[in-house]
């Protein structure tokens, strides 16, 4: 077993998580290489819906109307 300790990045936006996306799918890693980028884009990509579903939350008009 490899004794590597790799972190995984921190992603914060929309456009950092599409950019590490298509780096996983470019990259020739396997197996525990790409688990830190994928438990990054798994985490920023949870984190993100959480957080564009209270941004657009007021954005519908008339919801409340029903």
């Amino acid at each position: 077993m490899s004794s590597d300790n790799q972190t995984a990045p921190h992603l914060h936006t929309q456009k950092e998580v599409e950019e590490a996306v298509k780096e996983y799918k470019n990259s020739d890693l396997s197996g525990t290489e790409l688990m830190p980028l994928w438990q990054a884009i798994h985490d920023a990509s949870l984190d993100l819906a959480g957080t564009k579903a209270v941004e657009t939350e007021d954005e519908v008009p008339g919801d409340d109307s029903y």
